[in-house]
Order: C-alpha cells, then sequence, then structure tokens
C-alpha cells in the first residue's frame, strides 16, 4: 500500500512522522500514550481529520412524485428536484448514516420515472436507465459497434460503352491525376462476436479475454478454478471477470498449441493489432515511434462528448471509458484535455489502463498514440506471473506400476 500512502500524504490528507516522539510532540502528548498503542519504531503515517460538512437539504419543497411545488403547494410544470436540493421530510432522522445516501437515491429515481413519463407523452422515446446499464454489462459488442456505411460511388461506364467526348475526357483526367490507387489491404479481420457466440457448448467452447479468442474446450476439464469457472462464459467477452482473478500474463503462459490440453489461440477479436505486434511496429524495444501528437491537440478534445487524456507520455480517448470508470466520471473530466499522469500514477497500479484497453474491453479507453513533449511512463513494469504452466494430463504414472509407486509413497510419508 506504499503507492496509496504516498498519494495521500502529497495531497495533505496523510503526515508523515519519523517516529512517535515526532507525532507526539505535535498531539502535545506524552510519547508513552502514543508508544504503548504502536508496534516498532518505525515512521507512521498519519491520517489528519479535519470537521466537514456531513451533508444538508436544500429548501425545495417537492411532491411524492418529484415535482417541484410553488409557495401554494402546486407543481410547477417542467421543473423536478431530488437529493439534498430538497428538503428532507424527516428532519429527525437526516444525521442517521446512510439515510441521506437512501433518500438521494430513492428521491432521484421517482424524479427520473416522472420526467420519464412526461417525455413519454410529449412523444419521445424512453428507456428504463436499469435496462441501459444491463445493455452495457451483457452486450458491450452490441453497444461498442457503430455501424460505419461505405460512401457509394458511382458505376463507371466500361470503355467499350464510352462516347469519343467521354474518352477524351477519361484520358485528360489520368494524364493529369495518374492511374487509380489499387485498393489497400487492410490484411485478416479477426474474429467478430457472433462468430464467437456460437461456440458456447462444453464441446465447442471459446470465450475472449483482451482481445484475444481463446478456444478452452480442453482447458475446461483441468482448470484449476473449476468447470463452472470457465463454463460461465462461453461464447461471450470474460475480459473483465478474467483481469480481477488473475495476473497480467496468466492466459498467455499456458497456450498451447491447436490440439493440446490447454487453451488455444484462435486469433483477435474483429482484427484488432496484437499488443506485441503494435509495440514492435512503435519502434523496437517499446519505445514508441512519435504519432505528431501534441499536447495542444489532447487539449483540444475537452468534452465529456469527446474527451482525451494524456496518462504516461500516451493520449487515450476516454470518451465511452468515462461512464462505466469505476472511480466515477468527475475523476476523468477533471483531467479532461490534460495530462493525468502524475494523478493516474497515484491511485492506479502500474499496468491498470493497459489491461483495460479497447478492443479487449469494448468501452475501454482507446490508445490514440505517443504524445510528444511528454515524458514517457516513469511507473514500474507490470508485474507478470512468470509461473510454470501446469503439465499436461494429470501429472500421474499410468497403469499398476503407476499405483504401486503411489502407494509405497504414500506408506512412507505416514512412517516419517
Amino acid at each position: 500500500v506504499q503507492w496509496l500512502v504516498d498519494f495521500y500524504t502529497q495531497r495533505k490528507v496523510m503526515k508523515k512522522y519519523s517516529s512517535a516522539s515526532e507525532l507526539a510532540s505535535e498531539m502535545r502528548v506524552q510519547a508513552s500514550v502514543i508508544e504503548s498503542a504502536l508496534e516498532g519504531g518505525d515512521a507512521l503515517y498519519v491520517a489528519v481529520v479535519t470537521s466537514a460538512l456531513y451533508t444538508c437539504a436544500g429548501g425545495l419543497t417537492t411532491g411524492s412524485d418529484g415535482k417541484v411545488l410553488n409557495s401554494t403547494g402546486q407543481p410547477i410544470e417542467g421543473l423536478f428536484a431530488a437529493g439534498e436540493a430538497t428538503s428532507a421530510p424527516f428532519q429527525k432522522l437526516w444525521s442517521v448514516s446512510g439515510i441521506p445516501l437512501l433518500y438521494s437515491i430513492c428521491s432521484g429515481r421517482t424524479a427520473g420515472r416522472t420526467v420519464a413519463a412526461a417525455l413519454s407523452k410529449n412523444g419521445s422515446s424512453t428507456q428504463d436507465l436499469r435496462d441501459i446499464i444491463i445493455g452495457i454489462m451483457t452486450k458491450p459488442d452490441v453497444v461498442a459497434t457503430a455501424a460505419i456505411e461505405e460512401e457509394k460511388k458511382p458505376d463507371e461506364k466500361p470503355l467499350e460503352e464510352m462516347s469519343k467526348e467521354e474518352l477524351i475526357a477519361k484520358v485528360k483526367d489520368l494524364k493529369a491525376n495518374g492511374p487509380p490507387a489499387a485498393p489497400v489491404d487492410d490484411g485478416p479481420k479477426g474474429i467478430s462476436m457472433d462468430e464467437v457466440k456460437k461456440h458456447n457448448t462444453k464441446e465447442d467452447a471459446w470465450l475472449v479475454i483482451n482481445g484475444d479468442v481463446i478456444d478452452v474446450t480442453k482447458w475446461i476439464p483441468i482448470h484449476p478454478g473449476g468447470e463452472q469457472a470457465v463454463v460461465a462464459y462461453l461464447g461471450q467477452d470474460a475480459s473483465d471477470e478474467w483481469n480481477m482473478i488473475h495476473k497480467a500474463g496468466t492466459i498467455e503462459k499456458n497456450l498451447v498449441p491447436e490440439g493440446g490440453n490447454g487453451p488455444v489461440l484462435k486469433g483477435k477479436l474483429g482484427g484488432a493489432a496484437a499488443p506485441v505486434a503494435a509495440a514492435a511496429a512503435a519502434g523496437g524495444n517499446g519505445a514508441a515511434a512519435p504519432t505528431g501528437l501534441t499536447l495542444d491537440d489532447v487539449a483540444k478534445h475537452n468534452k465529456e462528448s469527446d474527451l482525451w487524456v494524456v496518462v504516461n507520455g500516451r493520449a487515450y480517448d476516454v470518451t465511452k471509458w468515462l461512464q462505466v470508470h469505476p472511480g466515477g466520471v468527475q475523476a476523468i473530466t477533471a483531467y479532461a484535455g490534460k495530462d493525468a499522469t502524475d494523478e493516474w500514477n497515484c491511485i492506479h497500479k502500474p499496468g491498470t489502463i493497459e489491461k483495460n484497453l479497447f478492443p479487449g474491453n469494448p468501452n475501454g479507453p482507446v490508445d490514440m498514440g505517443v504524445v510528444s513533449g511528454v515524458a514517457p511512463s516513469s511507473a514500474p513494469p507490470v508485474p507478470i506471473d512468470d509461473d510454470k504452466p501446469a503439465p499436461d494430463g494429470n501429472g500421474g504414472i499410468p497403469g499398476i506400476l503407476g499405483a504401486i509407486i503411489f502407494l509405497a509413497l504414500n506408506v512412507v510419508l505416514m512412517l516419517l
């Protein structure tokens, strides 16, 4: 937790003392009082407690449906309020822990439903917030995918059907502009999420982890965490759940060739470039080639609808991530269009942004490239789990010989 206490110390929420005596001197108490409650004489990190406003209740009076009432008790058309902006209906309970938050949630939902109903009457389409959140969490491929319509070019006449004037115009165009460029091969398109969904049985099992499509059919019976932990995500993107439980590099070290008893890499989801390949293209030993981005370019993207930040010398588009960020919207918007490296590294462990990148996380940050004039990452490298992978099979010696050796071994262990 050193990085955490350092963060709070820098922001003067905590204070570092070299000894209990130094703390006692500032608190104006006997050193023995503090020393008796502590073990050892190392440096101390102490939280500074400051009196602050717990909560407040505003002066707006509302009805049971969240509509704001005027001085005569009549609802004001089109005006709604909830939470601390309203006068709490139970003043004696307001100071009880949890009551202000509970009231804010309940009154907010009530007012929200009333607003939605009012919009529906005006012909606007509405959607329950729960359905939106559940849709994001369970169908990220649908939420994150935007339809791209290609511009249709008019069909060109064959040369034999052109008139003399059209042929002359064609020749002049070729002389002036040269021949049309040959179509660029974008390489393999990768595996679609629809294809992954087809492989959702124990006999034919695929899932997605951090942008990689993995065949886990033969891995299910020998998975250390049990079959159900894998079966629950067949045909789905399991990146979030996987990253919460496993160390970085776990899936990579267990990959086996086609036909082996382990996870088999089938390809990239949607044709995304592999992280290793991207790093190599960026410049060999991990130093990325300049992309032409500057801090001025990043500063232009400073709205919730188009939001970039800089972390460790790279620009990230966090527009979609903003709404699902565990730390809340404000934690990101405070650094919209700015370099957030210091704040990010104080709060997050190394590798956090890398493991949440798009397309592994469909609503995650998008790496836009290196920002010139900004210092690269000074954070320590991401810890990689370098334990050796488990051998194929159950590790036992087959047949009668194996049974005899196993029995003898256990008898010896019992005697010892």
